[in-house]
């Protein structure tokens, strides 16, 4: 079989999950014996990763030749929300672009259970598969060598205790809820990767971004060696990304054996978070609660003993305990309520001793 696969404007989503799955894709397909093709009219099958404008074009033109089309869905509505400017009130029309897009596919592969019941949701009627965009674990080992170099580059002593995240600068991937903890945690040593332009974030990412306090540094984007290296040399992953599909960089930090730190959101349920173990509350906001979890299942005891030695405690609240009721559900009155009485992070100071 000789497959071509087709993602638009590499240029402008390189960088991102997209960008990067379809060179997993690439990996993948070589290493089970499907040829991949850079002319797409020596393909069999045409496999589309991307939603602009040329793809359903492509995806439309090739139905009628008889070539077979797997689209794969790595955009949701839910994670077109919160990332730029004026997107969620477009969100809609996104959703039915991305109904009109996927529809073209004689198949429909997208990274997660969770990602696959929200299409469903949607009402497309195609043959959906839920298939992990997936990480070559032989390319993710801890180095403690290339650690060492990381936190020498960015100013890290051997007894600082460094927290890392990765992930475009949009609300989303809660690089505000980030900085704030960084704020409120001065002790320890924070670092983002990531990079979006700030023009397009919105008010609360930029002001984050732009009033970082002096533990946290923002380092752009880097490739795969000096993002390995952060990860050898970083003591937690705090990811709190409020939306995912499946979340690539968790699975590398997951690799890499790094204590984890995620907030508890429905991508997750059922391989990270799981009910009853390795789940406990943070609170983050005055009237609300945001969950964090964690999975000890999936690293070696090495890198759990690691993590249970992170010793959260919440003001008000004694030791955080592991729970299995998941967060309370709240009105959007009770939300703005919230906001009126300045719901920010506010109950969050935890103290972290390892």
């Amino acid at each position: 079989m000789k497959v071509y696969i087709y993602s638009e404007a590499m240029d402008k989503i390189g960088k991102s999950g997209v960008g990067r799955a379809k060179l997993h894709q690439i990996a993948a397909a070589e290493k089970n014996g499907v040829k991949i093709v850079d002319n797409i009219d020596d393909a069999d099958v045409v496999h589309i990763n991307t939603v602009l404008p040329n793809s359903p074009r492509l995806a439309k033109k090739l139905r009628k030749k008889g070539v077979p089309v797997v689209y794969h869905a790595h955009s949701t509505r839910e994670d077109f929300r919160n990332s730029y400017i004026g997107a969620n009130a477009v969100s809609g029309l996104f959703k039915r672009w991305l109904i009109r897009c996927y529809s073209l596919g004689d198949v429909i592969v997208t990274p997660s259970e969770y990602s696959k019941s929200l299409l469903e949701g949607y009402g497309i009627k195609k043959e959906i598969y839920a298939v992990s965009n997936g990480i070559d674990i032989n390319e993710y080992r801890r180095n403690e060598q290339a650690g060492s170099e990381f936190r020498k580059k960015y100013g890290f002593s051997e007894n600082d205790k460094v927290v890392m995240s990765a992930g475009l600068l949009i609300k989303r991937k809660g690089v505000h809820d980030f900085a704030e903890i960084a704020r409120r945690l001065p002790q320890y040593k924070f670092i983002w990767f990531g990079t979006a332009d700030l023009k397009f974030v919105g008010k609360e990412v930029r002001n984050a971004v732009k009033n970082a306090p002096e533990n946290l540094t923002f380092a752009g984007y880097v490739e795969k060696p000096e993002l390995q290296a952060a990860l050898s040399g970083s003591d937690l992953f705090l990811f709190p990304s409020y939306e995912e599909t499946e979340g690539i960089v968790v699975l590398e930090a997951l690799a890499m054996q790094i204590p984890v730190l995620l907030r508890n959101i429905p991508v997750y349920n059922g391989w990270i978070c799981s009910q009853g173990e390795g789940i406990g509350t943070i609170h983050i906001w005055r009237r609300t609660t945001t969950n964090l979890c964690v999975s000890p299942r999936i690293y070696s005891k090495s890198a759990y003993r690691r993590w249970s030695n992170w010793d959260m405690r919440s003001r008000g609240h004694g030791r955080l305990k592991p729970s299995e009721q998941s967060s309370p559900k709240y009105t959007p009155a009770q939300w703005r309520s919230a906001k009126r009485n300045n719901a920010h992070l506010s109950s969050y100071t935890s103290k972290l001793t390892i």
